[in-house]
């Protein structure tokens, strides 16, 4: 399935690392990235995004290099831009 990050996740996405440690809510709840799986799959909730793997629903789905490296520099408030990825079946 063909994932695509906007402008729009961009903008209204938290970054993780400006919230405090313990403070923290998931990426499910505030990233680019949960916010278009989300959307794809038409899931209100039951999505976690982490650097090393993508859940829907309790499957896993590996985060394809593109995701880590947004996330990385989204997180770090470098700038991000748009992309699709896809994401397949475990």
């Amino acid at each position: 399935m063909k994932i695509k990050v906007t402008q729009a996740d961009i903008d209204a996405g938290i970054r993780s690392l400006r919230l405090p440690l313990g403070n923290r809510p998931p990426r499910c709840a505030c990233c680019p990235v949960a916010r278009a799986v989300r959307r794809a799959f038409k899931a209100r909730r039951g999505v976690a995004v982490y650097s090393i793997h993508i859940w829907v629903g309790g499957t896993g789905y590996d985060s394809p290099e593109s995701v880590k490296s947004f996330l990385n520099c989204f997180d770090r408030g470098l700038t991000s831009m748009p992309f699709t990825f896809e994401l397949t079946k475990p």
